[in-house]
C-alpha cells in the first residue's frame, strides 16, 4: 500500500506541475500555439513550480 501511495504522488506532482506550467505558458502564447502543443513542449514543470512559488509569496505578502 505504501508503494502505491508513493508512486501515485511521484506521478501526480510532476503531471500537475506540467499542466499548471503549460496553462501559464498558454496564457502568453495562445495565439501562436494550442494548449495541447504547449503541453508537449519542455519547461512546463519548471514554469509550474515557479508559478506556485510566486503565488505562495504573493499570498504571504498580501496577507501582511
Amino acid at each position: 500500500m505504501e508503494e502505491f501511495i508513493t508512486s501515485f504522488f511521484q506521478e501526480l506532482i510532476p503531471s500537475a506541475l506540467a499542466k499548471l506550467g503549460g496553462f501559464f505558458k498558454w496564457i502568453f502564447l495562445r495565439k501562436k500555439y494550442t494548449y495541447k502543443e504547449i503541453l508537449e513542449q519542455n519547461w512546463n514543470k519548471r514554469i509550474g513550480l515557479l508559478a506556485i512559488i510566486i503565488l505562495f509569496f504573493l499570498t504571504i505578502n498580501l496577507g501582511k
